[in-house]
């Protein structure tokens, strides 16, 4: 049994109903009956060579995925499909699914590398948490910190260069994602900046 983790489970499959499969582990067919959702389930491969594939939770993975567009989403929509199904070139479903989802890949990378090239922090809040670390305290200046590194950068910041690409949702998604991580290290090095020239008027 391959669910949607990717780690096999060595089992007898007992049933398979609506909502769940029924199972014992190979190593102990005398021990409890165990189940799993069906829907957290890719593909059943059975000892005579068969196999039963739940393509609907496939490709529902593989979407999973790409709504949350994070540093390593690219890699993960790749790996998270186990290697070995994907290698198995008798299965077109899998193929299908794979290739149809390798634009949406490109756009996820794209917008990634586009947003640490051309998002440069603008009104991300870092000189206005330097100046209250230095001129007030360290401690106060954790206040603008964690407020500004905690908001996206507002679309009219982001500086999306092509207003093509800027309509397209999975793009954004991930060029806005990256941008807000830009902007989380500026507004902590801000921080650190004010406080270490705050440390060294109070403390030389």
């Amino acid at each position: 049994i391959t669910p949607a983790n990717g780690k096999d489970i060595e089992a007898r499959v007992l049933d398979i109903s609506n909502l769940e499969i029924s199972y014992k582990l190979k190593t102990d067919l005398n021990g409890p009956t165990l189940t799993i959702p069906k829907s957290d389930v890719l593909i059943i491969r059975y000892a005579d060579g068969s196999h039963t594939l739940f393509f609907k939770q496939l490709k529902n993975r593989g979407t999973e995925l790409l709504a949350d567009s994070g540093n390593s989403i690219a890699a993960d929509i790749v790996t998270d499909i186990p290697a070995a199904i994907i290698k198995d070139q008798t299965q077109p479903e899998i193929r299908q699914a794979k290739e149809s989802l390798t634009p949406q890949i490109n756009l996820v990378i794209e917008g990634q590398q586009d947003a640490k090239a051309n998002y440069m922090g603008q009104n991300s809040g870092a000189l206005w948490t330097a100046a209250t670390a230095l001129v007030l305290s360290p401690l106060v200046g954790l206040i603008p910190a964690g407020a500004c590194s905690s908001k996206p950068p507002k679309e009219k910041n982001l500086n999306i260069l092509d207003n093509e690409l800027s309509k397209n949702t999975t793009y954004k998604k991930a060029y806005s994602k990256e941008a807000h991580k830009k902007k989380k290290i500026r507004v902590w090095v801000g921080y650190l900046i004010g406080s270490g020239i705050w440390s060294m008027f109070v403390f030389s």
